[in-house]
């Protein structure tokens, strides 16, 4: 196990892991202690030197986690080595590696010299030289530690890569007194923890074997300090999809009884074992699922602020995977997953978490596991505090609500009563006699908008009028227009402003070429002046062609609109739709007014807008009510809000067009259905 080691917790917990394993057949563990957490307190307090008094956090977590690894408490798992969960980032550090450990800048760095005095503080806390002070975890003192270096943040594309980390990972494990950077592998049995990813069926961007074989070699140059090493290789189990984004990422689906894809990474380490003798262990990263860790890989790196510690990854996660954010670049243009699946694979049923291996083959040659695991399941129970203090909250709100509809219905008994005994009693002949009395008609509200766009030209005193019978006050109904007409003013300024745009371009492009005419297709010649005037004139047009070819349609049919009911006539039509199509004039507020009105009605509408007829039809009845499309002054376009809805209730009671239904008027109609044909 290289997770991160609990500080806390009962022995008995760690008691039924241990048990866990040996029943499983692995009897060997690495501990790993969590670094990370008190080098990213460093950077956020601004220190520079960690603090490692008696009481600091740092102590005092080391000590635990020293005590917790005792050979009496491991129940007979041998711990073979113990690690940290930080590395030195590899692509921010090699760019300034000289020949030389002195021709190097890499001890000036601040997230360095931060990472090196964290290491140094361990160290010297497992391995006491020269002190009567017994070390503060004697059981680490005996066994190996591995500095991680994550050699997936090596870049391929920096020149002389390979002589710079050659010099690098000299510098580290030399001592000081010899003119090196560290004492990190001087007291003890220390080795470097090398840490590589793998990238799915992409062999040529990525040779695992040649840049093993070529840091092997280089390690086992120096056998004094750092000599020796173990290999941890992450094997993803992802691949990128298709382009369809619901098949964005797949499983490498390997079911073979050789699993090359994990047994080569073996066979490669064994063969540069063999060849350089410097390699002490393999490491597969890794064998469960690991959901939090993004695209920084199995550990956290020594970076020089939180927001480069902090993964970039968002989207990852348990039950979804981001391939953009979450992956990192190896070899030439390689791409691994550091955010693994892994070999585990987790469901969950209501309460119910599930885990059962991911692969049902076995690795490395039909070699075979002692006992299959099978699908193992607990119950997620909350703790008895959470579900107390939830069952005591749900009480009370239900305690509250009951009495409240208890002291509801005592109100109203009570009113029922006053009312009773006020009322003076009467013969019951009389009360049989008397005529029920008609439903009082619902109370008509109004409310007023004035259409005050931000450009004055377009101003003129218009206002839109909408009554409701469903809203309880004028207020409501006033709020309820003045939200959708403040939204269509702004869309429709946004319009017009647009076109100004346009109609200065055109003039601009005309006056390269002198002997070209420089009008437009408005009618108007081009002046800064006109520009209001001609783009108001083209929104209007474009707003209302549909109305303008709706009215040319009905006033040229034969037969007598269905929509009509013989209230239009031809030339009312005809005379809005030459009022639409030669708008010129008009007031540039007035063109304005009469477009928004459109947009308007289309808004509060709903679905009346997959309906230009219907539309049309109510826009014709409201022009014509409001005096028609002359300029007239300041005017008043009025909206019935049951009216404009009153399609929804039609459509709600019968929707086929294409049959006869029993309306609640008692007539016998066609459905009603405001649905686009295209759509």
């Amino acid at each position: 196990s290289l997770r991160l080691w609990p500080t806390s917790g009962s022995h008995g917990e760690r008691d039924a892991f241990f048990d866990e394993m040996r029943r499983s057949g692995i009897c060997k563990v690495i501990p790993t202690f969590h670094l990370a957490k008190y080098y990213a307190d460093m950077v956020m307090s601004g220190q520079t030197e960690p603090r490692t008094d008696p009481r600091s956090h740092l102590a005092v977590d080391f000590v635990r986690f020293g005590a917790s690894v005792q050979e009496e408490l491991l129940k007979g798992v041998e711990m073979v080595a113990w690690t940290v969960d930080l590395s030195l980032d590899l692509s921010a550090l090699l760019p300034i590696v000289g020949s030389t450990c002195d021709y190097s800048k890499v001890s000036e760095v601040a997230s360095f010299q931060r990472y090196m005095k964290l290491m140094h503080a361990i160290q010297d806390w497992v391995h006491f030289e020269g002190s009567a002070v017994s070390a503060v975890a004697p059981s680490l003192e005996n066994v190996s530690f591995l500095v991680p270096m994550d050699i997936s943040r090596v870049s391929w594309s920096e020149p002389l890569f390979a002589k710079k980390l050659d010099v690098l990972l000299r510098c580290l494990s030399t001592p000081f007194e010899e003119g090196g950077w560290s004492s990190i592998f001087g007291p003890g049995n220390t080795r470097w923890l090398l840490s590589f990813q793998l990238p799915v069926h992409q062999e040529a961007t990525y040779n695992f074997r040649a840049q093993l074989q070529d840091i092997a070699r280089s390690i086992a140059r120096h056998p004094k300090y750092g000599g020796r090493a173990v290999v941890m290789v992450g094997t993803q189990a992802l691949r990128p999809g298709s382009g369809n984004p619901i098949n964005s990422v797949n499983l490498v689906e390997d079911f073979g009884v050789d699993n090359s894809r994990y047994v080569n990474p073996y066979l490669d380490y064994e063969s540069v074992s063999n060849e350089t003798g410097s390699l002490d262990g393999f490491i597969f990263d890794e064998w469960a699922d690991d959901w939090d860790r993004g695209g920084r890989g199995p550990f956290f790196l020594a970076a020089e602020s939180l927001e480069r510690m902090r993964d970039r990854c968002f989207s990852g996660g348990r039950f979804s995977h981001d391939i953009d954010a979450c992956s990192s670049d190896v070899g030439h243009d390689g791409l691994v997953y550091p955010e693994f699946f892994g070999l585990v694979s987790i469901s969950s049923q209501m309460m119910k978490h599930c885990v059962h291996p991911r692969f049902t083959a076995t690795l490395f040659g039909g070699q075979r596991l002692l006992k299959h695991p099978g699908k193992q399941c607990a119950f997620m129970m909350p703790s008895a505090s959470a579900m107390f203090i939830s069952g005591a909250l749900l009480a009370l709100v239900t305690l509250i609500q009951v009495g409240r509809l208890m002291l509801k219905w005592c109100r109203c008994c009570k009113r029922r009563r006053d009312v009773e005994s006020s009322t003076p009693e009467q013969p019951a002949e009389a009360v049989k006699e008397a005529p029920a009395e008609p439903p009082a008609a619902p109370e008509t509200h109004v409310g007023y908008v004035t259409i005050v766009p931000v450009n004055t030209r377009l101003r003129g005193e218009h206002q839109i009028e909408l009554s409701s019978k469903r809203m309880r006050t004028d207020e409501e109904v006033g709020w309820w227009l003045w939200t959708h007409v403040s939204a269509q003013i702004d869309i429709m300024e946004h319009q017009v402003n647009a076109e100004i745009n346009a109609v200065r371009a055109i003039r601009h492009r005309a006056q390269q070429r002198p002997q070209a005419a420089v009008t437009i297709s408005g009618g108007v010649e081009d002046s800064p002046a006109d520009d209001i005037t001609t783009s108001m004139r083209t929104v209007h047009r474009r707003t209302l062609e549909g109305f303008a070819a709706w009215c040319s349609y009905v006033a040229g049919a034969k037969a007598r609109s269905i929509c009509s009911g013989g209230a239009m006539s031809a030339e009312d039509l005809r005379t809005f739709q030459r009022a639409v199509q030669e708008n010129t004039n008009r007031s540039d507020s007035r063109l304005f007014a009469e477009a928004l009105l459109l947009r308007v009605m289309e808004s509060i509408g709903e679905q009346m807008l997959q309906c230009p007829e219907r539309l049309s039809y109510l826009l014709f009845k409201i022009f014509r009510d409001s005096g028609g499309l002359e300029e007239t002054g300041p005017v008043t376009f009025s909206l019935d809000f049951e009216v404009l809805q009153d399609g929804l209730h039609q459509m709600n009671v019968h929707a086929n067009p294409y049959t006869r239904a029993k309306m609640p008027s008692g007539r016998w109609e066609l459905g009603l259905n405001f649905d686009d044909i295209n759509e």
